[in-house]
């Protein structure tokens, strides 16, 4: 995007070497939205919501994993380090229910 001031207010945009807008208002102020395709915001939440599933994965492994091996005998550490665990997959969860809620919204519009 281009700017040429000519005169006191009146200001020139040329967009993408095809259109020339003649205003006197800042492009932001006229033309509505963030910039953003909504095809592209779509793709970058799904893409977002796969990385974040990724990431739970091997910590409910590891959850499994210790709920099947542990025994009466577990030490404090072990239970607080289960209780960690079950602390980031609720977390990395409720990001995932977020950006799902988000996207759905993105798909009604």
């Amino acid at each position: 995007m281009q700017n040429k001031q000519h005169g006191r207010d009146h200001l020139q945009i040329r967009l993408l070497d095809k259109y020339l807008i003649s205003c006197n208002e800042d492009l932001v102020n006229i033309i509505p939205g963030n910039g953003v395709k909504q095809n592209s915001r779509i793709s970058r939440l799904e893409s977002e919501i796969k990385a974040l599933q990724k990431e739970v994965e091997p910590l409910r492994i590891e959850q499994y994993m210790m709920l099947q091996w542990s025994n009466q005998n577990t030490t404090l550490a072990q239970k607080n380090r289960l209780g960690v665990i079950e602390q980031n997959i609720s977390e990395l969860q409720a990001q995932i229910a977020e950006k799902t809620s988000v996207l759905q919204k993105l798909h009604q519009e």
